[in-house]
């Protein structure tokens, strides 16, 4: 019998953004009977991809664990040297073939780079947003990780279209970024068994409302702050207008208190920690995803596949565009603009 091959997902955490969903993704789609497939993040969390991950049968390792304020107090100066000796722990203990990095944790990796290079351990790191956000000004740290492994241990960057490879290849001087375009399992988008209307009764709408949708954590780059500010002005056309946020993240309660500063928290639902997107997307009549930037925008792709038109930012790759379904805005175009095309 062939050996498995070993491979380790290192991610911070297994939240429900979109790098780990494809972490999750890669752990059901993954031949088991090829690869013997583990994840170690940093911190435990209780999302839907942890949880689908752990009903997969894979194993999680967590890197910080210390619950005692006392003690994570006691060594927060050296936390990066903390958690790379920790990683190092797990990595002679899983002995794996292939290290697969996600996001901003190469410095990890990096003060292990001698006993990858000794142990032919392979490295690769996917880039699931703009490159400059990695690696320079205030992640500067990173980049440095990032040449180093480059050099020492043929480190393999991962693009998720062409232009993203190429300026990876600029700003490290390589020729080699290997694009990999974040796929999707178009038969869960296209294939939902449930109604719209029994869908939208479950999460108390009727069938009249006009449901605008938006999946994405509660950070500055998904811009929710103009997502409210669009649907302030979208109630004043139409009154059965709804607003369906799926998410979570640190900008939700400064968003949740300008919903309630503008009178809309009859008109919101905001729901955390859902698997079930595929049916969230069947109930919307639209999806608007008016990003600040984004390295793909997986979730526009789910938006189309499931039917839905979308009006979106022009700061979204047109990589993620694959079909007619999709209306593109600037960001300084008038809100009345962006309300009329929802409407429209």
């Amino acid at each position: 019998m062939q050996k498995k091959i070993k491979v380790i997902e290192f991610i911070p955490s297994l939240g429900d953004g979109g790098a780990e969903t494809l972490v999750k993704e890669y752990c059901r789609l993954l031949d088991q009977e090829i690869f013997d497939v583990e994840i170690i993040a940093l911190n435990p969390v209780n999302t839907a991809n942890s949880m689908q991950i752990q009903k997969m049968g894979i194993k999680i390792s967590y890197l910080d664990k210390i619950i005692n304020r006392f003690i994570r107090a006691l060594i927060k100066p050296f936390k990066n040297i903390y958690i790379s000796i920790k990683l190092r722990q797990v990595i002679k203990k899983v002995n794996p073939d292939v290290i697969h990095v996600h996001l901003e944790i190469l410095k990890y990796i990096s003060f292990n780079s001698k006993l990858l290079k000794d142990r032919n351990i392979r490295l690769f790191y996917t880039c699931h947003n703009l490159p400059e956000l990695f690696f320079c000004g205030k992640r500067k740290k990173e980049g440095r990780s990032a040449r180093k492994l480059i050099q020492i241990n043929s480190l393999q960057l991962i693009a998720l279209h062409d232009d993203m490879a190429k300026e990876i290849n600029e700003m490290f001087n390589v020729k080699n970024t290997v694009i990999i375009r974040n796929g999707i399992d178009y038969n869960r988008f296209e294939n939902v068994e449930e109604s719209k209307n029994e869908i939208r009764a479950g999460l108390g709408f009727s069938s009249k409302d006009f449901i605008v949708g938006h999946v994405g954590r509660f950070s500055k780059q998904k811009n929710h702050v103009f997502i409210i500010d669009v649907f302030s002005k979208l109630v004043e056309k139409k009154d059965n207008a709804k607003l369906l946020l799926i998410g979570v993240g640190v900008e939700e309660e400064n968003i949740r208190n300008r919903i309630t500063q503008l009178g809309l928290s009859d008109r919101v639902v905001i729901l955390h920690n859902r698997s079930d997107i595929p049916q969230l997307m069947k109930a919307m009549d639209v999806f608007l995803f008016p990003s600040l930037y984004e390295g793909f925008g997986n979730v526009l792709i789910e938006a189309q596949v499931s039917k839905l038109k979308c009006v979106i930012s022009d700061k979204i790759n047109t990589a993620a565009i694959i079909s007619n379904l999709v209306s593109v805005l600037s960001l300084d175009d008038p809100i009345e603009k962006w309300v009329d095309c929802l409407i429209s």
